[in-house]
């Protein structure tokens, strides 16, 4: 879908990136990041075998923003811890 919406360049770069967040944020040291990545993950995947699209799915936007925000929190702490 996000290569047929955007193109093979874009749309690899997304599907890129998405991989990339996904898999960071089950990797994170934060049990309740990897935790809520996981249980994001599998009802997306599941949703989205039935029915409703990748760009307007609720899930996909609060997972995005919850590991995003879980990510950047890791590495601000890195960040502190290093500075000290």
């Amino acid at each position: 879908e996000a290569i047929c919406s955007f193109g093979v360049i874009f749309g690899g770069l997304f599907l890129f990136a998405l991989a990339v967040i996904s898999i960071r944020a089950l990797f994170l040291k934060n049990e309740n990041v990897k935790l809520i990545a996981f249980i994001f993950i599998t009802s997306i995947v599941l949703k989205l075998f039935f029915s409703s699209s990748l760009f307007t799915c609720r899930e996909f936007s609060l997972f995005l923003g919850i590991c995003l925000g879980g990510i950047v929190n890791y590495k601000e702490q890195l960040s502190l811890k290093r500075k000290m």
